[in-house]
Formats: C-alpha cells, structure tokens, sequence
C-alpha cells in the first residue's frame, strides 16, 4: 500500500509540474529568456505578442514597455511604413518562411548586422493572419567572418609581397652601389651630378619600401621581450606630438597606467603606434583631435589600445582594403603604413580592426 501511495504521489507530483510548464507564465518566461528578438504581428503589422530581447531592442523614441499594440515599423524603426528590408509583406502574400539580413544603427551609433526570419500562422481557411518575426544579432559573427576573410587575404598578400621584395632587392642593391660609386668619381660641379643624385634618393626610396615589404610579410618572433604598452606610446607621442599639434591637430590619451605587461617586440610595436597615429593625423583636414586609449578587454585577457580620430573617415568601399600593400587613397604614400601595422600585430598574436563613417573618422 505504501509503494501505491508512493507511486500516485510521485504521479501527482509530475502532473503537477506538467501543468506549471503548460502554464502561461512558465512559456512567457522561457520565451523571454531566449536573446533573439521575438515578435508577433497581424496584417496591419501591429504587434500583438513581444518578447523581453524585442522590446529592448525597440526604438528609444518607442514606449518600450508597451509595443505591443504598435506598428513593428514604427516600434523599431520609427518609420511611417514598413521598411525595404522585411520580409513580412512577402511571407504574408506568399504563406512561406524566409530570412534576410539588414544593418540597423545601434545606441552607440556604430551599424549593427542582424538576421530577420519570418514564418506565417495561418488560419483555418490557410490565409495567412500572423507573421512571426525572430530577429537575431549576428555582429559579432559578421566581424568574425570579415576578420577570417581579410586574415586569408593578408596572408595571400604577404606571400606575394615578401616573393617581391626578394625578387627586387638583389637588382635595387646593385643600381644603389653603382650610382654610389658614380657619385665618388664626379666632380661636385659636374652638371649631371643632380641627376645621379635623383637616381640614388630613388634608390633609397625603394629600399625603404621593400624593407616594409619584407617586416609585412616577415612572421619570426624572436626578440620578443616583456613590454609595457603604454610606455611604448609615451615614448612614440615624445616624438610625435609636437609635429602634429603644428598642424592644428591635438592628441589626447587615457592611457590605464596599471596593464599587465605583453610579449612583444618593443620597436615593432612602437611603429603599429607611430604609423596609425600619423595616419589619423593626415585624414585631419584643419583642427581636430586623436585620442588613444588603453585599457584589458572585457575578460581581462587581452590589452587593447584604441586609436580615434575625428578626421574625414573613410568610406564603406575602401574599409576592406585599408590593410592592403599599396592601397592609399592619399596623393602622396606608399600604400604601406597600416599594412605594415597589420603584420606586425598579427605576428604578435592580436588582431586589429578599424571601424569608421566617412566624415565622423
């Protein structure tokens, strides 16, 4: 009698759960756990179910805590009609699910990426009546994706580029010697000295380029010492800062003062600095500001150092070859500065990204 009672209290007790999770609250919860966007809107787009996640991602001139009943476009979006990129219309006229995705700026400012999936409730007469809408925030993926794709490129490019200083370097060197040489046997007022000494300023020119040529391509860790990050920039602003203030241009740091010291290269890293410094410089036109900040990452396993600038940016076309060998948009360079950079803090083990609009910086 007693495993009886037992068994029918144990019965009973899973009855019991059984109903908490059928219940109404127990679903809402479960639903308002889940980091992705739910909605649920009828034909004239208004919501009529809104998870916790969508309605903190509703528009701030939104009453957040009551969308339910709004429009998701005027909800979201703070528009007036539904917007090019949804794909509710479409599941609504076609009674199929679908999925796109769309940039939407975030609170900061900054273009978040998200992925909207729609899927149709239809109603006994098989007429669509409701659209579900999950959208989800898929940022830090699309960063990772654009990295893996830009570090298989560099290192593509860093091939090539170290095959090409190689190949260059052994017919430079013998043109440098032998304009040198030149030079010792004619006299100073020789009428055609300027025109050796054009050749021999060519000549050093390109050896500088190759040189950055091989440092980009080049990925030996030797020498690597423990370096204090923020005194390498005190060290490089020392260098810098009087040039660019010349130019109307003012530098400002937050530097933690308190970083854990990294393995690095000190004069490598002194040049990642020098070379995206003086580029935020160049892309000042008149009075303007860098600011570089250093700080650990959010785990507190990483150093970060951030450089802004309030110059003229740079734009959407041209963000994914900035890192290119060569690739300058400036009438005078060589292409090579952020190039160099990029190697050299890869060949460090981190990672550098650039996020910027053209004419915010």
């Amino acid at each position: 009698m007693l495993r009886e009672r037992d068994g029918e209290s144990g019965i009973q007790g899973e009855i019991g759960r059984a109903t908490d999770i059928d219940s109404k609250g127990f679903l809402q919860s479960v639903i308002d756990g889940i980091q992705d966007s739910i909605t649920i809107v009828d034909r004239d787009y208004r919501i009529l179910f809104a998870n916790k996640t969508a309605r903190s991602r509703a528009h701030p001139t939104a009453d957040r805590e009551g969308i339910v009943g709004q429009t998701c476009y005027r909800a979201f979006h703070a528009q007036d009609s539904p917007c090019e990129h949804c794909l509710t219309p479409w599941t609504f006229e076609n009674g199929r699910k679908g999925v796109t995705r769309y940039t939407k700026a975030g609170p900061d400012g900054r273009d978040r990426f998200l992925e909207l999936h729609t899927f149709p409730i239809k109603g006994p007469d098989g007429r669509v009546e409701r659209v579900i809408e999950i959208s989800r925030d898929i940022t830090e993926q699309k960063h990772l994706e654009m990295q893996l794709i830009q570090a298989s490129k560099m290192a593509a490019l860093g091939e090539l580029a170290g095959g090409l200083a190689h190949q260059l370097n052994n017919p430079l060197v013998g043109v440098q010697n032998f304009v040198q040489l030149l030079l010792s046997r004619m006299d100073p007022d020789d009428p055609n000295r300027h025109l050796a000494e054009t050749i021999e300023r060519a000549g050093s020119e390109c050896v500088k380029i190759i040189r950055n040529l091989l440092k980009f391509s080049r990925e030996s860790r030797r020498d690597f010492v423990a370096v204090e990050i923020d005194h390498v920039i005190e060290d490089v602003l020392s260098l810098l800062e009087k040039q660019i203030n010349l130019t109307g241009v003012k530098i400002e740091k937050s530097l933690a003062g308190d970083l854990p010291s990294i393995q690095g290269n000190e004069t490598q890293l002194a040049q990642v600095i020098m070379n995206i410094v003086q580029n935020g410089a160049q892309a000042i036109d008149g009075k303007g500001t860098i600011h570089i900040r250093t700080r650990l990452d959010e785990e507190g396993e990483a150093v970060v150092i951030e450089v802004r600038d309030t110059g003229v940016g740079i734009p959407a076309a041209n963000l994914d070859r900035i890192f290119e060998p060569f690739f300058t948009s400036k009438e005078e360079g060589t292409g090579l500065g952020l190039s160099v950079a990029y190697g050299i803090v890869k060949n460090h083990g981190g990672r550098i990204d650039v996020d910027s609009q053209e004419g915010r910086g």
